[in-house]
Formats: C-alpha cells, structure tokens, sequence
C-alpha cells in the first residue's frame, strides 16, 4: 500500500486476512503458503497457532543459512534439501520431523550444511 504523500510501502495479504478477536481459522480453502517454510503441526493440519508462525520463521532462516555463503558470496546449492519444493506434505511432514526429532542430530547435520560465514 502506498500514501501520495510516501515513497515507500507495505504490502498487506487482505485476502487472508481475519480479525484478531476471531478464534477460527481463515476459511481459505486448503493450505496456503510455501510448504517448504510451513510449520510441521500446519502441514499436519493441526489448528493453526502462534507457535506455527515461529516455527515457520524458523524454517525461512534455516533455508537462508543453508543457501547463503555469506553477504560477498554467490548463493550455494544444497542438493539434499533441493527436492523439499517437489515433495508431497506427507514426505516433506517426515523429512522435517526426522530432522528436528533429536537436538544433537540436527546440530551435527546443519553443521555440514551452514556457512561459517554466518
């Protein structure tokens, strides 16, 4: 949205949007959003809460860590997580809970992917 007396703006996703008083769900029909930055319990169709929306800023981080060498650096390609956009929920709900289950597995294995430059 802009203002004629502004030069920049905000975008706001109206379309989705619903008032904070309300304890329902949208009523947008079927899942919305990028299923690779979705929360495990939204992708499992648990009834959405604030703990999904950290969850899924998690997820957006992770993705910039594992793709990002660094602000002077070309973007890397990780081949083990590039197949996280074609797979099913179902698969992707697995691959995730599998990742995250135990602290120490997931530590080790991000340890091979992240950039020591972030």
């Amino acid at each position: 949205m802009l203002t004629e007396n502004e030069d920049d703006g905000f975008l706001i996703d109206y379309d989705l949007a619903t008032s904070t008083s309300n304890d329902r769900a949208s009523g947008a029909p079927g899942k919305t959003g990028t299923k690779v930055f979705m929360a495990i319990g939204a992708l499992k169709d648990e009834h959405h809460n604030t703990i999904h929306d950290l969850e899924s800023f998690f997820w957006v981080l992770f993705w910039i860590c594992i793709h990002s060498n660094g602000p002077s650096q070309e973007r890397r390609k990780v081949e083990e997580f590039k197949d996280w956009n074609t797979k099913s929920i179902k698969e992707l709900t697995k691959l995730r809970m599998g990742l995250v289950s135990e602290e120490d597995g997931f530590d080790k294995e991000m340890s091979k992917h992240f950039s020591g430059e972030l």
